[in-house]
């Protein structure tokens, strides 16, 4: 709206305030990591990793279990040649039968372009229910991110307990 102002202005604001002191320290440094926060992007929060952790479609359910063993990861992609089809969960591949293929467990993945801003990332992530996006640039897999990622991001300068 009208009140709100470009970051670049605010943080201008912020450090003269500062400097001709009739801004308090305290509120200096909370301010400026709230701009800083404003800032951010994906690309600054992401796992840069182009091969994450992934099982083919027509895994089986003790090869999802295996995979997620061996690579430590509870969440790991659908993919095959054409590319990411979906994230599955190790959880759900403990009740599946024999028979149970990654294709039938899989859920739709989230996909955040790197520019976006990590608070609409957040926000999409919430939204979807989703734990885990890839995050592509220019339509290339750069990486993954995880809510983990970017609450740890977030907390510090949200003045939140650790």
């Amino acid at each position: 709206g009208g009140a709100s102002q470009d970051p670049d202005a605010l943080r201008h604001l912020v450090e003269h305030s500062a400097t001709v002191g009739t801004l308090a320290e305290r509120y200096h440094g909370q301010l400026t990591s709230a701009l800083e926060l404003q800032s951010l992007t994906v690309r600054d929060v992401v796992r840069p990793n182009t091969s994450p952790s992934s099982v083919a479609p027509d895994a089986t359910a003790a090869a999802i279990k295996a995979a997620a063993d061996r690579s430590g990861h509870l969440r790991l992609l659908v993919r095959d040649d054409d590319g990411i089809k979906g994230v599955v969960h190790a959880r759900d591949s403990l009740r599946a039968g024999a028979t149970v293929t990654a294709a039938d467990l899989m859920r739709p993945v989230l996909t955040l372009d790197a520019d976006a801003a990590v608070y609409e990332a957040l926000h999409t992530m919430r939204e979807t229910r989703s734990h885990l996006a890839i995050v592509t640039d220019a339509g290339q897999l750069i990486g993954v991110v995880t809510l983990t990622d970017v609450l740890a991001r977030l907390r510090p300068a949200a003045g939140a307990p650790t």
